[in-house]
């Protein structure tokens, strides 16, 4: 969301003033998209001499990228989400993905009022952040003896596909009380809702939020958002490194 990524790329920019008294220097490279230039610019960089990498936890091909670093006493630190158990990379900046997931399976229950349908909306259960937090969400609804998953859904980062499958969704259960977003596709759900009229009787829990879903959350919509500390995701890895 954008707000989650201005405030991660604030939390970068910060650390010009408060290293200025070092003798280093910082270098912000972006993507839209993690895909093979990405792994292209990461090589290139261990290849330059770079002392340090602060890399997503969620790139496709990232423990390969961690041994190529190793290999180069190159230091990695991951941000977002964490790489997988036992890889060599110097620490991790994010939040505890695991018990996010709980969280927001506790909070799909109690929007459920303890008794009743939800759905799941997910990325790539590939991309380790997608599949924890939604082993999560189905962990804590388990304990739940009134409160089912009655379908959980690939929808990667596509809003036309999100609006389509939200309003599959309520049309196959029109006793659906609560929707988790895993990842993103929070406004094209919001709006399925509303235009097949289950505004106020479906409700979406969400990861990150900009000023829009706080608009959702007023309207009701939204029943809450998870916020994840974007500013320190982007500042903390930086400063430590």
């Amino acid at each position: 969301h954008e707000k989650g990524y201005v405030e991660t790329l604030c939390g970068r920019r910060r650390y010009i003033d408060e290293l200025k008294s070092k003798n280093v220097d910082v270098e912000y490279i972006g993507f839209e998209v993690a895909d093979q230039r990405f792994g292209q610019a990461f090589k290139d960089k261990i290849e330059a001499g770079y002392d340090g990498i602060v890399i997503p936890g969620f790139v496709g091909n990232g423990e390969e990228y961690l041994q190529i670093a190793s290999r180069k006493n190159v230091a990695v630190i991951a941000f977002n989400c964490d790489f997988k158990e036992g890889c060599p990379r110097l620490s991790y900046f994010g939040p505890n993905v695991h018990a996010a997931g709980l969280m927001a399976g506790e909070f799909a229950a109690r929007a459920a009022d303890e008794d009743g349908e939800v759905a799941i909306i997910h990325g790539n259960l590939e991309t380790s952040v997608n599949k924890i937090r939604t082993d999560g969400i189905n962990e804590a609804i388990r304990k739940k003896k009134n409160v089912r998953v009655v379908a959980q859904i690939l929808a990667e980062i596509d809003e036309n596909l999100v609006y389509n499958n939200t309003k599959e969704l309520l049309e196959k259960y029109p006793n659906l009380k609560t929707i988790v977003i895993v990842t993103s596709g929070i406004h094209a759900a919001a709006k399925a809702i509303v235009d097949m009229g289950r505004k106020g009787k479906t409700k979406i829990i969400c990861f990150d939020y900009d000023q829009s879903v706080i608009e959702l959350i007023k309207e009701g919509i939204v029943y809450t958002a998870m916020g994840q500390d974007a500013f320190g995701q982007g500042h903390d890895p930086i400063i430590t490194l």
